[in-house]
């Protein structure tokens, strides 16, 4: 049947499948007609009609439509992982070397401010009196400093300025240096031959202090009074002792004429004055010391 349908195509075009009658004149070809002779009379039946040919027709193959590129797309973003940094590994601590030693230079020996007046007490026989207080007092101003002699008779003080200093012998067996001038008992065993100077500071010249065995033990009275002294003539020996609540005192002397008194200190005043001859053959007499009348 396929075959019947394809001859019947074949055949209405023509035998080469190009259109034919009818289908001609409504498809692509024209048949122009032969002019009609004057009078209405038909053409010549001898003429042919001319067929004009069929326009070539072009045809245009259809374009193949591109396949569209695909537009790329962006890669899925990789997760971050974070890198695990291994921790440093911790390094020993390098060994601090020693430092370096430094030899010290040794300071000079500090020597205190102002000028040293230094001195010692000496005796004719015997061991040095220790524990004597003596005062080394400006000859201007009111400048005054304490020493006392150690078991070898020696003292040192510092002044603060260079000068003229009295340095006396104000007392003996002293616990401080804040008693009055006199007010310590003095040993009944000596009595001093030099107990009063006159220095130049700085000191040039050693004071030394002398004292001599006592031999006699004068005994007296002095009520009111805070001490008794005794100086003998015709040199510097010099005595002094603390007269006790009931005024009674002992001067350790020696041979010779002395000439004795006493003080007291609140208020100031002076007793009258004795003089003595001492013999170490003959007793010594008791003395009393008494005030003048006010």
């Amino acid at each position: 049947m396929i075959v019947i349908a394809i001859v019947g195509f074949l055949l209405a075009r023509g035998g080469n499948g190009e259109p034919t009658g009818p289908e001609l004149a409504g498809a692509d070809a024209t048949e122009t007609a032969a002019p009609t002779e004057p009078g209405g009379a038909s053409p010549s039946p001898t003429s042919s009609p001319t067929r004009t040919p069929s326009p070539t027709m072009n045809v245009v193959a259809p374009t193949a439509t591109p396949t569209p590129t695909p537009t790329p797309q962006p890669a899925a973003p990789t997760p971050f992982t974070p890198t695990t940094v291994p921790p440093m590994p911790t390094l020993a601590p390098s060994p601090t070397p020693p430092p370096a030693t430094e030899v010290a230079t040794p300071a000079p020996p500090s020597q205190p401010e102002g000028f040293q007046v230094s001195g010692r007490a000496a005796v004719d026989a015997g061991a040095p009196p220790n524990g004597i207080n003596v005062a080394i007092i400006a000859a201007e101003g009111d400048f005054r400093v304490d020493a006392f002699t150690d078991e070898g008779g020696f003292f040192t003080a510092t002044v603060p300025e260079a000068g003229q200093y009295r340095v006396t012998i104000v007392g003996a067996s002293c616990s401080g240096n804040t008693f009055p001038a006199g007010m310590c008992k003095g040993p009944a065993s000596f009595f001093q031959i030099v107990g009063d100077l006159v220095v130049a500071v700085p000191q040039s010249t050693e004071v030394v202090f002398t004292y001599e065995a006592s031999t006699i033990v004068l005994t007296g009275e002095a009520v009111g009074a805070t001490r008794a002294y005794g100086q003998r003539t015709g040199d510097s020996a010099f005595a002094s002792s603390s007269v006790d609540a009931g005024g009674a005192f002992a001067l350790g002397l020696g041979p010779g004429t002395w000439t004795l008194w006493a003080q007291s200190f609140n208020p100031a005043r002076s007793t009258t004055t004795q003089a003595v001859v001492l013999d170490p053959a003959s007793a010594p007499p008791v003395i009393n010391l008494d005030f003048p009348p006010q």
